[in-house]
């Protein structure tokens, strides 16, 4: 500067999740269906692990901390939607079963999906 004094750069990282960048969106349960299949959504992850939680229990947790609403559940599983930030699609079924949380996703983008189901897991696993 003009009178000589150097300013200071801090360098500094933020780590955010990526549930951070989904929203909470509405999908009917056909147009669902049909995104699922359609071929649209062409990444894929899963993953399983233990719980104690009920499958409802489960889907509250999942939908109030990662942003999802329940498309329809029945039994053992819950389908569940949401959207990122730039309005892309992320479905996730969920099945609990003898003490057990399967986690299944799709979405456009395989790095999102990965990390979104890890962050899930990171948010149920008990």
């Amino acid at each position: 500067t003009e009178n000589g004094s150097v300013p200071e750069k801090i360098d500094f990282h933020l780590k955010f999740p990526c549930v951070s960048f989904t929203v909470p969106a509405t999908i009917g349960s056909d147009a669902f269906s049909e995104l699922i299949s359609s071929g649209e959504l062409e990444a894929s992850s899963s993953l399983q692990f233990a719980t104690t939680d009920s499958l409802n229990d489960v889907v509250r947790n999942l939908c109030f901390h990662g942003h999802f609403t329940v498309v329809d559940q029945q039994g053992t599983s819950a389908s569940l939607y949401s959207q990122t930030i730039r309005a892309e699609p992320v479905c996730v079924l969920v099945k609990v079963q003898d003490g057990r949380v399967s986690l299944n996703g799709k979405c456009a983008d395989q790095q999102l999906i990965s990390s979104v189901l890890d962050e899930l897991r990171q948010l149920t696993a008990n």
